[in-house]
């Protein structure tokens, strides 16, 4: 592997005490970080963590499962995730949730998912990418995302480079270039598909819900003595570089790097902890960029907060065939909502031109809303404007957020 672990490093062979699997943190000196150096590129090792007397610097260096039960014992009945079945929401609260992920790392054991190695996630945002990318850092495995839009020479490179023991792909779509490249990837024991039915069935191949079942007869004992055996400064997630100049380049960060960053990031922007009230994510970004992990997967576990996903189809819009260029004309829902308002716009430049009076003011007292509603500069609207192309977003467009 070529990444180089963010936040220290260890060629040390020395052996340190292991992190309890329950929410109480180690104080960084019970790591033996003396000898240890600031990066390393092995796949076990340690890092050096960077600590400082006092403020930020000095809280306790804790892992993945340590943050996540911390938030379950304080806001476990809270609702955590929140995706759309067609016209109705399931939710899960936070137990269900880091129950889901514990049944994921036991299935992902009964795969033979073996310590140090990748779980490859290729798809988009669901509360199966998180618990799949949670489930596999629970049990000893690295959690990689891989972009939607990678070929599948990309997807293998990434694939190859991680030693990924599993691929967990969205749809058939995204399978098909898994399936013309499985016979290069030599430690892929099984293919996951998250959504849809299987068009066809073959060896190694599973639906989510046949996943989920698998490990039932893992002890929670085994899954327990792996997430024990975990440290704060040791990887547990590759970011790999989209590759555009070249092929694409992992990043390995520690629990340490993910935990720290969630509790600063946190502080810096005034979120709020679930105890006071619930900070809300909309999940669209591509989870393949840290951004997107960070912003959507680790402060709100962090904070206690609620994440609602965005449909598959959320960033659709008219687009030019032949230049996959969007375009002037508004889609019929765009339409529809300009004229509730009293509008006559068919075009963007209908409203960008003449200044839409009617649209304006609809927007603007969406926005005046939602700024009242924030408690912090950091959530509110400073300035918005009308793109010269229609990106409207089919059945969830500006008609749902400001009438």
């Amino acid at each position: 592997m070529t990444p180089a672990l963010q936040s220290g490093s260890s060629v040390s062979t020395q052996e340190s005490k292991p992190v309890t699997a329950n929410a109480d943190v180690l104080r960084p000196d019970t790591l033996n970080l003396n000898e240890l150096k600031l990066c390393t590129t092995k796949e076990d090792g340690e890092v050096k963590l960077r600590m400082g007397d006092s403020g930020q610097a000095a809280e306790p260096a804790i892992t993945v499962n340590q943050m996540f039960l911390q938030t379950v014992e304080q806001y476990g009945d809270q609702v955590a995730l929140a995706s759309k079945d067609g016209d109705n929401w399931n939710r899960l609260t936070y137990k269900e949730y880091y129950q889901r992920c514990r049944t994921a790392a036991k299935s992902f054991l009964k795969l033979g998912l073996e310590r140090y190695h990748g779980v490859g996630i290729l798809g988009f945002n669901s509360p199966e990418w998180f618990i799949a990318d949670i489930g596999a850092i629970l049990a000893g495995g690295f959690a990689v995302g891989i972009y939607t839009t990678n070929s599948p020479e990309a997807c293998q490179y990434v694939a190859e480079n991680c030693k990924a023991n599993v691929l967990v792909v969205e749809n058939h779509k995204q399978l098909q270039k898994i399936l013309q490249i499985q016979d290069k990837l030599p430690h892929v024991k099984a293919i996951i598909q998250y959504k849809d039915a299987l068009k066809e069935k073959k060896p190694n191949l599973y639906t989510w819900a046949e996943f989920m079942e698998m490990g039932t007869d893992v002890p929670d004992s085994q899954l327990d003595e792996i997430i024990a055996s975990q440290k704060p400064n040791q990887c547990c997630t590759l970011i790999y570089t989209s590759g555009t100049t070249g092929q694409p380049k992992g990043v390995m960060l520690s629990h340490d790097n993910i935990t720290w960053t969630a509790s600063a990031t946190g502080k810096t922007v005034k979120l709020k902890h679930a105890c006071e009230a619930q900070e809300v994510v909309v999940s669209y970004l591509p989870l393949s960029h840290i951004a997107a992990q960070m912003i959507d997967i680790w402060l709100p576990i962090k904070y206690g907060g609620v994440i609602y996903f965005a449909q598959p189809d959320a960033l659709k819009c008219n687009v030019n065939p032949d230049s996959g260029e969007p375009e002037d004309e508004l889609t019929p829902e765009a339409i529809e909502f300009c004229q509730k308002l009293g509008s006559k716009a068919l075009k963007v430049s209908d409203i960008v031109g003449g200044k839409d009076r009617a649209v304006h003011k609809a927007i603007q007292e969406g926005i005046d809303r939602v700024n009242e509603q924030a408690s912090s500069n950091a959530q509110k609207i400073q300035k918005w404007t009308i793109l010269e192309k229609d990106f409207s977003l089919p059945g969830g467009e500006l008609g749902k957020d400001c009438s």
